[in-house]
């Protein structure tokens, strides 16, 4: 496992979801239905790296909460792989980190050591909070620390014909700066029954995942965040004015790309028999009429695995001991995106290994957990997909859509230019024309310089033969984006009559004189 790279949480991004980390738990609490308060929504998480990097994750899929019942646990740390990544843009979210992580049935949890802090903050400076207005309000949590200068009883207040406790205090620094602050139920009780004339003053609370939120008059306040919030009160003074932010967290992309293998269609034949349509439009699809989208490969999906037990010959699940490929990437236009699937025969070819094969070298490598590094070769290509919905599609709309059969699109325009610039590397030396860069129109009159030797020279001279109009106008190739000369001219630039001189050969160049033959 020390041999894996291991990302920091400030390079997480949804460009894959192929990323391992190793992270402490430094906050861990339930989110409960608004509907049914006794009911849990999800599990939440804040987790923390060696560089103080914060990111939250979460466990949204009910039927694995018992998965997640004993662990991970707050305050350990923890190596943690397969995991999926989406954008963190929710109100209220634990972190102002741009994603966040969602746990599921296949994530992989170890417990490691690493030399990461046990307590990390985030502190908001009290002075900073009272600037904020709700046109530009934070939206994330954050954490809050100051001297307790107030505090009231224990109110109570209905909210949905439900008893509910609160109570007030007020925050200070030491710059005299003052802010009200408003604990909810579980806080507001806890703070309530502590005994503080056993405490000698000044009394320091740190409110960790707190919100800000604003009175009646528009003023901002601290607020406990349901479950989320932590409280603890202290006697010693932390120095309000010295905390300092921990580092904020950046977006780092990785290319994940890695050359393509076989195609197992041409895009003209796709093209001819079925209707290409954009990803937007594939709900308004029937069940079992293909049809093509054009696309590109985001990211492996990590929810479903990437194999299953099957039969050799027909691929259906049997207790046959002969693993069989299904592998998920999630794919985009410009129109939204799509989880598609590619079954054994198609992921075979563009993975060139069977399912077994992969299976041996990731527990040869330690990695039993893990997914194969070649699903990745997919990743950042363009492909058109030849594709069809199934009932199961129709009765659940974001689920996997199968593969029938695809076609890398190569962007051919490309390639031309390349093979152009190419085709222009020839020696100078070796070239005895002169490059046209324009055409010369047909009925211009005006002809190119050409070699005169000395026989053909004089003053008067007359030529009696017509010149072909092919030597009086070479004839221009499209190479890329420059016109050349078919006769190697690539390369060379205009030259003046006097450079095109040659000394030693004695030629003279001059315009040739084109003359127009009588009919008898």
């Amino acid at each position: 496992m020390s041999t894996l790279k291991i990302s920091k949480l400030r390079e997480v991004d949804d460009s894959t979801d192929r990323w391992r980390i190793v992270a402490r738990v430094i906050r861990r609490w339930n989110v409960f239905n608004k509907d049914a308060p006794d009911e849990v929504f999800c599990i939440s998480m804040l987790l923390v790296d060696e560089e103080g990097t914060r990111i939250q994750a979460s466990v949204m899929n009910k039927s694995v909460f018992d998965l997640y019942e004993d662990r991970p646990l707050e305050g350990r740390i923890y190596f943690i792989a397969n995991f999926s990544v989406s954008a963190n843009s929710k109100e209220y979210r634990a972190t102002n980190h741009p994603y966040k992580i969602t746990l599921g049935a296949l994530t992989y949890i170890q417990e490691k050591n690493a030399p990461i802090p046990e307590y990390s903050y985030n502190f908001f400076p009290i002075a900073e909070i009272l600037e904020v207005e709700p046109k530009n309000n934070i939206d994330y949590l954050i954490d809050v620390i100051g001297f307790v200068t107030s505090i009231s009883a224990l109110e109570e207040y209905r909210v949905n014909h439900e008893v509910k406790n609160r109570v007030r205090l007020t925050l200070s620094d030491n710059l005299e700066n003052s802010v009200s602050c408003v604990l909810f139920d579980e806080c507001a009780t806890e703070v309530c029954m502590t005994d503080f004339t056993r405490l000698e003053a000044p009394i320091v609370i740190l409110i960790q995942l707190g919100r800000i939120g604003f009175d009646e008059d528009g003023k901002p306040e601290v607020c406990s965040s349901f479950h989320a919030t932590k409280r603890k009160l202290m006697q010693e003074t932390y120095g309000c004015d010295s905390a300092k932010t921990l580092p904020s967290p950046t977006i780092s992309t990785i290319s994940a790309g890695a050359p393509s293998q076989a195609v197992n269609a041409s895009e003209r034949s796709l093209l001819a028999n079925h209707p290409l349509i954009s990803i937007s439009e594939i709900e308004n699809r029937g069940v079992e009429d293909f049809f093509l989208i054009k696309c590109t490969v985001l990211k492996v999906d990590t929810r479903h695995g990437w194999n299953y037990l099957g039969c050799a010959r027909c691929g259906s699940k049997s207790k046959t001991e002969s693993g069989r490929l299904k592998v998920h990437y999630t794919v985009a236009d410009d129109s939204g995106k799509a989880t598609v699937v590619f079954f054994d025969k198609l992921a075979f070819q563009f993975l060139g290994k069977t399912a077994n094969e992969m299976k041996l070298q990731l527990e040869k490598e330690d990695r039993g957990y893990d997914f194969p590094d070649e699903l990745d070769c997919l990743v950042g290509k363009r492909l058109l997909l030849k594709i069809k919905l199934n009932k199961y599609n129709i009765d659940f709309p974001h689920s996997s859509i199968s593969v029938s059969a695809y076609t890398e699109i190569v962007n051919l325009m490309e390639d031309f230019n390349r093979a152009g610039e190419t085709t222009e590397e020839v020696p100078e030396e070796e070239s005895n024309y002169v490059h046209v860069e324009e055409e010369t129109p047909e009925d211009s009159g005006v002809a190119d310089s050409q070699p005169v030797n000395d026989e053909q020279k004089g003053d008067d001279t007359e030529v009696l033969d017509v010149m072909p109009i092919s030597q009086a106008y070479p004839i221009a190739t499209y190479k890329g984006k420059r016109k050349v000369t078919a006769r190697k001219s690539a390369g060379l630039k205009r030259k003046s009559l006097e450079e095109l001189k040659d000394p030693q050969e004695n030629v003279e160049w001059r315009p040739v004189k084109i003359i127009k033959q009588e009919k008898p």
